[in-house]
């Protein structure tokens, strides 16, 4: 499936509180739930074995393990006989344990790619209120790898309500909102470390909070608008010496065109019509934001695009986001 969403069992594992998502796939789940239950709605029940690697000749392959899903039998994922498998019982009690010190409760949960990553959000009580009628909602998400592609990975995430997408501000450093656990060593230890560091999420929100408002301050001009589109996303010119080829001028074109729209939803995306949104640097981050996140994975002939699941739940795309975040400070200056 070109949403990447697992269907296994003969449902989509993937669950979520309240209205449904907009690709349209999933279970409901109770809206105060526990890990059981988002577990049992999103069909993540499942283990991982970590199995021998045998060749043709029945030789064992030394030093290496098969990740293998324990309902389906799936290959997840190769990996050192050093990895240190985190099974999803216990990746959702850490976030479990996480979320109710925060007073968070359990927003969506599911895997994409048959399993190979697991992932669960969390809904904190506060929200950022950037102006009047624009709500940002602080999130916990964590994803966990089963494939070798990543650690346990936690995040303190914003996400604006009037359009769901999620953002991340460029705070130099000045909180901290993310935290990896390798699947080698110490898991007890390096879990322990990452709820201290995660706790901090607090000094993050209030600085995103500041960052926010700061842009939506900011009127911007025609001309620095275009000053932010080409942070965001600078057309490539040609060289006297080097003369575009066909890929650079279809590269070329594609870029010319991402601009034009988002260039038209600063204009009428999501969010436009709330004063303080519509023609300022905040207004040109959302832009940007939901071009990332809702224009560049579209529905394509009944479809979701390759990756728009994942841009979806995971927040891919954070180079963008990153740059995105970088040219409306700048343009904002």
């Amino acid at each position: 499936m070109a949403h990447e969403i697992t269907h296994a069992n003969g449902k989509y594992e993937f669950a979520y509180s309240g209205s449904a998502p907009w690709h349209g796939l999933g279970q409901r789940m109770p809206d105060v739930a526990t890990k059981l239950d988002i577990m049992r709605a999103a069909g993540l029940e499942w283990t991982v074995v970590g199995e021998p690697i045998f060749l043709a000749d029945g030789a064992q392959v030394g030093g290496y393990v098969a990740n293998v899903r324990s309902d389906t039998r799936e290959t997840l994922g190769v990996v050192s006989d050093d990895y240190r498998l985190l099974q999803n019982g216990d990746a959702f009690e850490f976030c479990e344990q996480l979320a109710r010190s925060a007073g968070a409760k359990y927003h969506t949960a599911g895997s994409i790619r048959r399993g190979r990553q697991v992932f669960a959000t969390a809904k904190l009580p506060q929200s950022i209120v950037v102006v009047p009628n624009d709500v940002v909602d602080q999130y916990l998400l964590l994803v966990n790898a089963h494939d070798g592609s990543m650690g346990f990975h936690l995040r303190w995430t914003p996400v604006r309500v009037v359009c769901n997408n999620t953002l991340t501000a460029a705070l130099g450093g000045r909180a901290t909102y993310q935290y990896t656990v390798r699947h080698v060593g110490d898991l007890d230890a390096q879990l322990s470390e990452a709820r201290r560091a995660l706790g901090m999420a607090e000094r993050y929100f209030d600085a995103a909070g500041s960052t926010y408002r700061a842009l939506a301050a900011v009127d911007l001009t025609a001309e620095r608008f275009d000053a932010f589109l080409d942070g965001f996303l600078p057309v490539p010119q040609p060289s006297v010496d080097a003369p575009s080829s066909e890929t650079a001028i279809a590269e070329r074109d594609r870029i010319i065109l991402a601009r034009d729209r988002v260039r038209a939803l600063f204009e009428t995306g999501a969010g436009t019509e709330i004063a303080c949104v519509r023609g300022t640097a905040w207004g040109a981050l959302n832009a940007a934001t939901e071009w990332i996140d809702r224009v560049r994975t579209a529905r394509k002939d009944g479809e979701l695009r390759v990756g728009a699941a994942e841009a979806a739940v995971l927040g891919v795309g954070q180079e963008l986001r990153d740059r995105a975040m970088a040219a409306a400070l700048a343009a904002a200056s």
